[in-house]
């Protein structure tokens, strides 16, 4: 990061889970340098960041 001036706040809005059916995960290697949080069993990251730009989601699941 060249300048640290940017904020980035994330409510993804998951419910309270035990076990928890998000988990921290890191990409390491080769051209990935990406650190992150993912749903259990999908093969990619929803929130997280790298060294260029910080990515986020907010209310993924419809409110019933």
């Amino acid at each position: 990061m060249q300048d640290a001036n940017g904020v980035m706040l994330n409510g993804p809005q998951f419910g309270w889970e035990n076990p928890s059916y998000v988990y921290g995960v890191g990409l390491h290697g080769g051209d990935y340098d990406i650190v992150g949080s993912t749903l259990l069993a999908t093969p990619n990251i929803l929130f997280g960041h790298n060294n260029k730009i910080t990515w986020g989601l907010l209310q993924i699941f419809p409110i019933k």
